[in-house]
């Protein structure tokens, strides 16, 4: 029984938080237009995205 009230609680705020962020997307596009370009956080200049801070591969182990 306390499972089907989590789960029903759950898809709940789920429901709810769909409708804020649709309610969101209309209005940027309202306000915008009608094509949005999403990129990672300072992915056009500074550091963070792309492959600016790309982890290393692993060290040269070749044997001589």
């Amino acid at each position: 029984m306390v499972t089907l009230a989590v789960v029903s609680g759950l898809a709940l705020a789920m429901l709810v938080a769909n409708q804020a962020v649709g309610a969101k997307v209309d209005s940027l596009k309202a306000s915008v237009g009608a094509s949005t370009a999403v990129n990672p956080a300072e992915s056009r200049g500074g550091r963070g995205g792309g492959t600016q801070n790309a982890v290393p591969g692993p060290p040269n182990c070749s044997t001589r």
